[in-house]
């Protein structure tokens, strides 16, 4: 069972893709490398074996550490560091690879 918490995280994951494809495409570039470096931090922070409830665990401090990690990759481009663009994005394409990824 998902918990209510990773269910709503969910929601905000996958609206990610989305706005990431709105954009245009000079600017989606940085972005994209930005969702990158965000997955390599989640992949040292979790893992390989991991559920949605504990991605969801994660996401709850993403702030504190992505806003860092995209300034650092895409300094100039203030798209890059819209959490609810790179964040999300970066997260719905790892909770793909959670164990229980099925139940969302």
């Amino acid at each position: 069972m998902v918990s209510a918490r990773a269910l709503a995280a969910g929601f905000d994951w996958q609206q990610g893709p989305e706005r990431l494809a709105a954009l245009p495409p000079e600017r989606r570039t940085a972005c994209l490398r930005v969702v990158d470096a965000i997955q390599v931090e989640l992949r040292r922070r979790l893992g390989r074996d991991f559920t949605l409830d504990e991605l969801a665990e994660v996401y709850t401090d993403a702030a504190d550490w992505a806003l860092p990690l995209s300034v650092d990759v895409a300094p100039r481009v203030p798209e890059a560091h819209d959490g609810a663009i790179t964040t999300d994005a970066a997260f719905a394409r790892f909770m793909r690879n959670a164990k229980d990824a099925a139940l969302l």
